[in-house]
Formats: C-alpha cells, structure tokens, sequence
C-alpha cells in the first residue's frame, strides 16, 4: 500500500483549491496542470548491504546459527501432449549463470551450509517440475563450498546432501544435471494396489544426458512432500513402490512450514515413491519431531482465549492452528495448556490452572470483579519433559465479569 500525502510531505497537487491556508501550489510554481515536485528528486540507487539481494537475485542470510545463500530462478511453463488426449503441465526451472556464480561465490565467502534454488512461486507449481542445473556449477558447490544444495518447489523441497551430490557428479554423463518431480496422475494398477485408493503417487528421478542416476551410494536426500487435502486428517506415511517385490515403508514424519503440511523422508535413491494412508495400508507409523523443531513451531505459535461468564465462574476456552497442534500430537508430544489471570489487562499475569484441556473453568472467580484471562500452551516429550513453551505475549487477554445479579 502506498500512501500519497498530499499537506505536510512536499504536496502533490493538480488542481488544489485556494484558500490562504491551502494556497494553489500550482499557481504558485507557475504550472496550470501539474505539481509534482517530489518527482524533481533525483533517482539514486539506494545502497546494498552484504547480505542484501544483488543485482542478480542472490541473498546469504542467517537461518538460526547457519548462513543460507538463495538463488533466484527463472521458471518457464509448458505442456505436453499424451497419447490419451490429455495434457501434462511441465515447468522446467533454471539458474542464470550469472546466479549460479554469485551463488557459489557467496556460499564460499560466507561458509554457507546450504544452497537454496528458491522456486516455490506458484507458477512453477505443474504435473512435472524439471530443474536444470550445470553439470560446472555442481562442481563447483562440492570444490568451493561446504554447502548441500536445495530444491524449493511448491508442493515439494528436494535436500541434497554434499555426498548425494558427489556421487551424482561422478555418475553424470552430460553437461547439466537434471532433477524431476512428477505426480502420477494415472498410477498403474500395480501401483494403486500397493499404496492404495489415496496415495498421492509421485516419481523423483535425477538424470544427466541419457543417463537416469537411481543410486546416491552412502549419500542422503531429504525430501518433503506437500500433502494433498485427502491425506491431511489421515495418519501419512511414505513408501517407496519398487518395479517388483514389496512396498519398503520410509522412516519419516510430518512437518509444517508457512502453515502448509509436508511429510518429510530420507532416501539414498531416487524411484517411485507414494504418501498414504497408514491406517488404510495397515502400516505402524512412529512419527516423531526433535526438540529444536518443537521450540521452532512453538516459538511463532498463537493462541486466541475467549471467556464466558456462567452463574458462578468464568469459562476461558483457547484455541490454536488446529493443523500445528495435530503435528505436535502426532509426533508424540503432551500438550497442556496453562491458564493466567490479572485484574488489569496489562497488570502482572498469575497461574491459576494447568490443565490437558484447553478449556478451564474459573470457579474462584469474585462476582462483580472484572478479569481478564491469558493462556500458554506447553509441549512436553513422550517422557514427559517439557521442550517448549509459548509466550504469554502471543495471547490475547480476554476480559469478563461475573455480574452481582447473577
């Protein structure tokens, strides 16, 4: 949004009335039709700090205590007939050479741990995302930097590990690298009958030239998955669904970023792989989260406390992104929610209540005193120790009265 001010912040006028206190700027200047004085400044390019975007769209900031470089892309759409008369959406992602350089250069001087290519716009978003990336600028992550290089799409984030890559490079028979996302729109019967009538069927492949690379040796990727509406009240798991024999289950967990849910998995190769229905396949799934992602989803959370006054107590109900509190459940995290009071809205907050609920029933509550009411949520490990807690300044204080007459 931007504000035109037009009295105290050098006026911008066209045909302003005239009164000794507003006088007619344009009769003034001599101009019958237009005042824009503020556009007689001239045009200076405003500075750009170390860790500001450059000129080629590359930006290193820190991310917790590690540095992360972002590159830029360029996004190009098309689509592709198939032999059923449909058509398939492709988005094919690139980096500028001039990106690549900056990037390289920035991820060196920085120490940088990770390499981002930032494509998470919503026009890249397609059946088929091919990001493409110089066989030379892979090289060189590995000879000049110590970053891992990641892949951010919009319904999908690919994490290559140093080693991954390494072992990409030596396969690589041509002058780029080639990673693929696809969504199976049509899964064959074989693949519906593995992951069943859910699954969100996908194919991740790396190629280079004419060589399809499958294996990354002792290398890692680490891959997250938008979960489509379908799965998103559904216990999740992933599965890797192999030509012939059996589904192999991924060790993984569900993690939520910018309030969307993914699920996360670790792979040394790339295939077929599926997100689906644990129940519905009769898989046993562990999901877990660590501490550090806990405190992280925890730190930003907000809770909304309302109050009803009943005969003889306040009611306080809290409430909170329903998605973010089902992760945290889901990973085997306790949650209870503790309850505050003050007399005045920004006065000193006591403890009054922890409870599993997140509702709680004030019953010491004075009739004709007003109270206001805040709360914190706490997340506690499977053990039962507490890893995080959020802030009392990221609720609201919701007021009540109990009235004398009641």
């Amino acid at each position: 949004v931007v504000w035109h001010y037009i009295q105290d912040y050098r006026w911008e006028v066209e045909d302003w009335f005239d009164e000794p206190n507003w006088p007619s700027l344009a009769k003034i200047h001599g101009v019958t039709k237009y005042f824009n004085l503020w556009l007689n400044a001239p045009d200076i390019a405003p500075p750009v700090s170390a860790v500001e975007a450059n000129s080629v769209g590359v930006i290193t900031s820190k991310v917790g205590e590690l540095e992360v470089t972002v590159a830029k892309t360029e996004i190009v759409k098309d689509k592709e007939k198939n032999p059923d008369g449909t058509n398939t959406t492709i988005t094919t992602v690139t980096v500028k050479d001039e990106n690549a350089t900056e990037m390289v250069k920035q991820a060196k001087e920085n120490k940088s741990s990770e390499i981002v290519l930032d494509a998470k716009a919503e026009e890249a978003d397609a059946d088929k995302v091919k990001v493409e990336l110089p066989k030379k600028v892979a090289d060189n992550i590995l000879n000049d930097t110590m970053a891992d290089l990641t892949v951010k799409l919009p319904e999908a984030e690919v994490k290559i590990s140093r080693s991954a890559l390494k072992e990409i490079a030596s396969q690589a028979k041509g002058e780029k690298l080639t990673i693929e996302v696809e969504k199976i729109k049509n899964p064959t019967e074989e693949q519906k009958k593995a992951a069943g009538n859910s699954a969100e069927v996908f194919a991740l492949t790396v190629k280079s030239g004419d060589t399809v690379i499958h294996s990354f040796g002792a290398g890692k990727v680490s891959v997250r998955k938008l979960i489509p509406e379908r799965l998103k009240d559904k216990k999740v798991a992933a599965i890797y669904i192999p030509e012939k024999g059996d589904i192999e289950v991924m060790s993984g967990k569900r993690v939520t970023i910018d309030k969307k849910n993914f699920y996360e998995f670790t792979t040394s190769h790339f295939s077929d792989f599926a997100l689906v229905d644990a129940e519905e396949l009769g898989i046993e799934v562990e999901e877990t989260v660590t501490a550090d992602e806990v405190k992280s989803i925890v730190k930003g959370l907000k809770l909304k406390a309302t109050t009803k006054a009943l005969k003889k107590s306040i009611r306080v109900t809290v409430k909170a992104d329903k998605e973010t509190l089902m992760n945290l459940k889901e990973s085997g995290c306790e949650l209870k929610y503790k309850y505050y009071r003050a007399a005045k809205k920004n006065g000193r907050y006591k403890l009054v209540a922890t409870e599993k609920s997140n509702r709680y029933v004030d019953t010491k509550a004075a009739k004709g005193k007003t109270y206001y009411y805040k709360a914190r949520l706490a997340v506690y490990d499977g053990e039962g120790k507490l890893i995080a807690t959020t802030s009392l300044k990221n609720c609201n204080a919701s007021k009540r009265q109990i009235k004398k007459t009641a």
